[in-house]
């Protein structure tokens, strides 16, 4: 696993749109999956404000959400929403190059149709974008005893649930449930960056790179079996590292 510490949080969102443009400028019609929620806007805003100044075009390259909340009161705060107001309307994607989940339709019929259309994929997914939780989740897999392989319906810890209420006017409009990726998607995407930052992430990130073995009651450790990850964090995420 590569490990960038960056200095702050908008030099960590700077590593990882460079990650996602150099894809780009090698492989026009990549396919990317990208995550929402608090750490990556500022992500969005650098990955806009390349496309402003025509350091990259995105004409030809394929989207997918990571992950979508189920049970919302208002579709302004689903994931989709945010992905098209923060990135895809303003860098002018392509309807027919972007999939996202919808809020309100049957989950678990969302989920098998989309696993359909991964397994036909010919060359799969080039790069996912995602974090990690304070309670080592990874693309909202949470801890458990089971983990699931392919897009799933899964439940919020309160944890979680807690850590997404600034992104909505009151704990009580935090859905309970999400449509996210499995492991086994991650593990076969050909890139897979993490990205978290600020100080309540120390403490798992620290956990993270000193991980000698996978546990599903430590989702995030599942970067263990793969060979290209690169972990994105800023100075204060980093802080409970040991220094090299």
């Amino acid at each position: 696993m590569k490990l960038i510490i960056a200095e702050d949080a908008q030099q960590a969102a700077l590593v990882v749109s460079s990650v996602i443009i150099d894809l780009v400028k090698q492989k026009p019609d990549a396919w990317i999956m990208l995550p929402s929620g608090p750490t990556p806007i500022l992500l969005y805003k650098a990955l806009c404000e390349a496309y402003r100044c025509n350091e990259v075009d995105f004409k030809d390259t394929h989207f997918m959400a990571v992950d979508e909340y189920i049970g919302l009161v208002d579709e302004q705060a689903s994931v989709n929403h945010q992905l098209q107001n923060q990135f895809f309307k303003p860098c002018q994607i392509d309807t027919e190059h972007i999939i996202t989940y919808d809020p309100f339709a049957d989950p678990s019929l969302q989920a098998r149709n989309l696993n359909q259309m991964l397994d036909k994929l010919e060359n799969g997914i080039d790069l996912i974008v995602t974090g990690i939780g304070q309670d080592g989740h990874i693309a909202y897999n949470k801890p458990n005893n089971q983990l699931y392989p392919h897009i799933h319906l899964d439940y919020l810890s309160e944890s979680t649930r807690q850590g997404l209420a600034l992104g909505f006017d009151d704990i009580t409009e935090v859905p309970n449930q999400i449509l996210t990726i499995g492991i086994k998607d991650l593990l076969k995407a050909k890139h897979l960056v993490l990205m978290t930052v600020g100080i309540s992430k120390s403490t798992i990130v620290k956990q993270l790179l000193d991980a000698k073995t996978i546990s599903s009651e430590f989702p995030a450790s599942i970067v263990l079996l793969r060979d290209k990850v690169t972990l994105v964090v800023d100075s204060q995420a980093a802080s409970e590292c040991d220094p090299q």
